[in-house]
């Protein structure tokens, strides 16, 4: 939850208004907006973890920790992967973000995230991938015929927050 400091900001301008947070899966929600880098992450005891960056080819000699075919996180690594001719073979497949971070967390090979997907910094040391390109800007966003009040105090506490440097406004159709 990266941008619950943003929440935050908002919560302190607007004590009475009660926040409901939905959340979706990231797949959904990334395909909703942008598409952010995927990184390599693995326990910070890990070898790899003093690597600032990594080739997708020399990942091939860890045990790899996959996602299910429906995430897009592991879309993005599978492209990579394909992109230099390369198959790999993951030792382990988890359903969802928190199984892939525990996996890691627990020693169990190197895993892949969006880059901001997770404040967990605990047990977990991030390594970018040559093969993907840089992070996109991120994004508040609302539906263009769906802007009330909330939503107008909501990007005011954005402007407000000195937290939400790159954090750019977008309106959806």
């Amino acid at each position: 939850m990266p941008r619950m400091v943003l929440i935050a900001a908002f919560r302190n301008l607007h004590l009475k208004i009660q926040i409901n947070i939905e959340i979706g899966s990231w797949s959904a929600i990334m395909a909703a907006v942008v598409d952010q880098r995927v990184v390599a992450i693995c326990h910070p005891v890990h070898d790899l973890s003093r690597e600032s960056r990594v080739s997708v080819a020399s990942l091939m000699q860890y045990p790899l920790v996959f996602r299910t075919r429906d995430s897009s996180t592991q879309r993005a690594v599978d492209r990579a992967f394909r992109a230099v001719n390369l198959r790999a073979s993951p030792a382990i497949i988890v359903n969802t973000r928190e199984g892939m971070l525990e996996a890691v967390a627990n020693r169990l090979g190197v895993g892949f995230v969006w880059e901001h997907s997770s404040s967990r910094v605990d047990r977990i040391a991030k390594v970018a991938i040559a093969e993907i390109k840089a992070e996109s800007p991120e994004y508040i966003f609302s539906l263009a015929g769906r802007r009330g009040k909330l939503v107008e105090l909501f990007y005011l506490a954005r402007s407000l927050s000195p937290s939400a440097d790159g954090a750019d406004i977008l309106a959806a159709p």
